[in-house]
């Protein structure tokens, strides 16, 4: 309490003035600091904290803690003090139980409610509203992620989940409206209601292969995304989780869909090619294609299946359904393991190992022995522009009844940007 109080008198020391800056005239300030849980106020103390833009932390922090952190990048409701917090590094720290509550619900008619920290839990309403932020990289400890989290940084462009998260709470990401990608790691099996409700500046969305729910209005208003592609576990999708992604133009269903709430991708009105994986339609409430163009869309259902689509209530009022043969699945790049599976689909279910050749490390892979030929053009088909054919870009005599085969690698420096741990992509051919 003694810290917390001595870094108000030092905010409400501040001129009123300094704060009229615009963030564009703001001078960059990093600081590094090695702390104790509790007395992060203590080691800021020789700096000024109007002037500290960049924050690294190493070290354990509490709840006393948070409370500083939050009034250096939230801004001040009832006067002029505005913390000037952009970015905060706290890959060293490690958060733990103890000190003060670092929120309380008690503006515009809030619960009353007080929260308090857990060990390696970013907890309920942590972050929300700490709206200077633009980059957070988050403990490499960390485990779960609470309820609102993360709502209302409107400015928040980066953000790391690490490998160890396991649990994302409802509304986490909500109206963070300039994030553009987010890497959902492994072992997450749904994704909350709201959790990236009114992030319209969402482009990309890597979801985990283990996820088997969507809860209601998870993507609502996701406007950026062009593209959605449901994993191959999923079995439910609920009310309004993809609504009002308006420039969504592809969407791909699983064979595993079984439940497709109201409304669910209602107002996404660029969408022109739906994959309906499933041989059986799934359970579809009310509205779930409200005000997508039917006459102009194409359904692409599997071979067999066109019959019991035309009659479906949902799916029949697609004026264009075609069967076509289901595309490759989702190549799961694993870092545990070398050898990996690619589940491939030709006249029924076929597996091929795909051989890397070398481990994956933090999730970049490098380069794939892929046990079908591909050219260069295919190649960036179906990988993407960051990937690349090796020489030579065939292997296996086939005079010898040997298989073709190709190697692909990823150029250096996307392996450098960029942190992938699966990739979707159309069929391939054999």
């Amino acid at each position: 309490m003694k810290q917390f109080l001595a870094l108000m008198m030092m905010m409400m020391a501040w001129p009123f003035a300094s704060f009229a800056q615009e963030d564009d005239d703001i001078v960059i300030n990093d600081v590094e600091v090695t702390c104790t849980a509790g007395h992060l106020s203590e080691v800021l103390a020789p700096h000024d904290p109007k002037t500290i833009t960049g924050l690294t932390i190493q070290g354990e922090i509490n709840g006393t803690d948070m409370v500083v952190i939050r009034q250096l990048c939230a801004p001040a409701f009832y006067d002029d003090q505005n913390g000037m917090l952009h970015k905060l590094d706290l890959s060293k720290a490690k958060i733990v139980a103890g000190g003060s509550a670092y929120y309380e619900d008690v503006d515009y008619g809030g619960t009353g409610d007080v929260f308090y920290l857990e060990d390696d839990k970013v907890g309920d309403m942590m972050f929300s509203d700490c709206s200077r932020l633009d980059t957070l990289i988050l403990p490499e400890t960390i485990k779960e992620i609470g309820n609102n989290a993360f709502f209302g940084i409107y400015k928040l462009k980066e953000l790391n989940l690490p490998a160890t998260v396991s649990k994302i709470g409802n509304g986490a990401f909500a109206s963070c409206s300039a994030l553009t990608g987010m890497i959902i790691p492994e072992g997450i099996t749904e994704i909350d209601k709201r959790t990236f409700s009114g992030c319209k500046g969402l482009k990309s969305v890597v979801l985990p292969s283990t996820l088997l729910t969507i809860k209601d209005m998870a993507f609502l208003g996701c406007e950026g995304l062009e593209e959605i592609n449901i994993p191959s576990k999923v079995e439910n999708i609920g009310m309004g989780a993809f609504m009002l992604c308006k420039n969504a133009t592809k969407l791909i269903l699983p064979d595993s869909i079984k439940f497709i709430g109201k409304n669910t991708f209602a107002n996404d009105e660029m969408l022109q090619n739906i994959y309906c994986k499933a041989m059986t339609p799934p359970v579809c409430e009310d509205g779930v294609f409200l005000n997508v163009d039917v006459n102009n869309c194409k359904l692409y259902v599997p071979k067999g299946a066109f019959e019991i689509y035309r009659a479906n209530y949902t799916f029949g009022a697609f004026a264009n359904i075609e069967e076509t043969e289901p595309a490759a699945d989702v190549l799961v790049l694993d870092e545990e393991n070398e050898n990996n599976t690619l589940t491939l689909y030709e006249n029924g279910v076929k597996e091929a190992n795909v051989k890397l050749t070398r481990k994956l490390k933090a999730g970049k892979w490098q380069a794939l022995s892929l046990p079908f030929a591909l050219n260069g053009e295919q190649v960036k088909k179906y990988f993407g522009e960051e990937a690349v054919l090796m020489e030579p870009d065939r292997l296996g005599d086939v005079s010898k009844g040997e298989e073709e085969k190709s190697i692909v690698m990823k150029k250096a420096e996307a392996m450098e940007r960029e942190r992938l741990t699966s990739l979707n992509r159309p069929s391939i051919p054999m």
